[in-house]
């Protein structure tokens, strides 16, 4: 996906001349096309964090992505966020995750840098731990760093708010992650277990212009900073 938006970014400069044009991803979703077993992952906790990954690399081709769409919202064979029945309704891992970046309707996309690993140049952003985005809401009272840690291991980053003018106050940090902390990303919710998987939060401690982020392992986090 990120070699199509640059085809279609690259498309756009050579032809489009001054018209603004822009990138329309009529639907999306992590399927693959499965339809056998192998569709069941898109009820799991790991799924949370591929459409996690989506939308980190939307922020980063926000520039030129007007408008995407995913499928899908409700049931589909799986591959719906919300799961009804008889009496009964859950949602997926997948639908918290999303309700962590619907948060951040409306912001601006925020360029995040990396200093250059020891062992040489960074991975790029889509295939390195954690997988990071920010933005900033219009009024530009909060940013929001979101990160996306798909290993077994506790991943902490030090950063620094470069150019930021204004004292950071209270935090806030949002994790979508197994409750029970049992160590693997094939989680899931069902009828009998509705929130094995959902969000916790807590406050975030951030004074001036640099701290450190923390990532539990298997985990979607929202970083929101006042």
């Amino acid at each position: 996906m990120e070699r199509d938006f640059l085809s279609l970014e690259d498309q756009i400069r050579r032809l489009a001349g001054a018209r603004p044009v822009r990138i329309a991803v009529t639907e999306w979703n992590t399927t693959a096309g499965d339809w056998e077993l192998g569709r069941a992952a898109l009820q799991t906790l790991g799924n949370a964090l591929s459409v996690a990954r989506y939308h980190n690399l939307m922020h980063r081709h926000a520039d030129s992505v007007e408008i995407a769409i995913r499928s899908n919202l409700i049931d589909s064979f799986g591959s719906g966020v919300i799961l009804t029945g008889p009496g009964w309704l859950y949602v997926a891992p997948a639908y918290h995750a999303q309700c962590l970046y619907a948060r951040a309707a409306g912001s601006f996309p925020v360029r995040v840098e990396r200093h250059v690993h020891e062992s040489g140049a960074p991975l790029p952003w889509n295939l390195d731990e954690p997988d990071l985005s920010a933005t900033l809401s219009a009024d530009g009272r909060t940013l929001r760093v979101y990160g996306v840690n798909a290993t077994a291991q506790r991943l902490e980053v030090k950063a620094e708010l470069a150019g930021w003018k204004t004292r950071v106050g209270k935090g806030t940090m949002h994790v979508v992650r197994e409750a029970e902390r049992s160590g693997t990303p094939e989680i899931l919710n069902s009828r009998d277990e509705p929130e094995r998987v959902k969000v916790f939060s807590q406050p975030a401690a951030w004074k001036g212009a640099t701290g450190v982020f923390s990532f539990e392992p298997f985990s979607v986090t929202l970083y929101e900073l006042q």
